[in-house]
């Protein structure tokens, strides 16, 4: 049973499509965390083939807004 707060992750997926090339950026879901996030990046993003690798890198978590907690990414303003 869930606590009935919902998880407002977003998580950035990067797929590596052949050994010597590097990893690109196919886009974005959101996940209650890590191992949710990778199986979700696996069901949505590496359907269509065989990635080397996939990458979840964790980007905005609903727990740091709410302890007003952040992280200065160098976009604009």
């Amino acid at each position: 049973m869930t606590s009935g707060k919902v998880d407002d992750s977003l998580w950035e997926v990067f797929l590596q499509e052949k050994n010597n090339s590097g990893h690109v950026h196919v886009g974005s879901l959101r996940a209650c965390g890590s191992e949710e996030a990778l199986q979700a990046a696996r069901d949505v993003y590496a359907r269509r083939g065989s990635p080397i690798s996939i990458w979840v890198c964790l980007l905005y978590t609903s727990d740091a807004a709410d302890e007003g907690l952040g992280v200065d990414l160098g976009g604009r303003r």
